[in-house]
């Protein structure tokens, strides 16, 4: 994820107009790729400060069943919380879709910042 999000700086440093993705039925311009970097910056960020409140024992504490019961409680609640902070930030953004993606989004920056951060 980390190189992903480098990357979008990498092209903000190139001089360009047009920039053809994968996911518009339009060419994006300087503009969209600034907006999309913002966005996944965004996730990280809200993402890594989510994980951080976790306390372990609380969670343990909460459901004493199996070990991934606990983890993908633990999972859950980071989603879920970064996803409604994040969403509250960007629905009304001209980033489209935001609200039928960013809990995906959370979900996979939430194993990013878990395992590789």
């Amino acid at each position: 994820m980390y190189g992903y999000m480098k990357t979008l700086d990498r092209f903000l440093e190139m001089d360009f107009e047009a920039f053809v993705t994968g996911h518009a039925g339009r060419l994006a311009n300087r503009d969209d790729v600034k907006l999309t970097r913002d966005y996944v910056h965004d996730v990280y960020e809200t993402v890594k400060r989510a994980q951080s409140k976790f306390d372990d024992p609380t969670i343990y504490a909460e459901d004493r069943w199996t070990e991934m019961v606990k983890a993908k409680k633990m999972f859950s609640d980071v989603w879920e919380n970064a996803a409604q902070e994040v969403l509250e930030r960007w629905k009304s953004g001209p980033l489209l879709g935001v609200d039928l993606w960013v809990e995906s989004h959370c979900r996979t920056m939430s194993l990013y910042v878990r395992f590789s951060d």
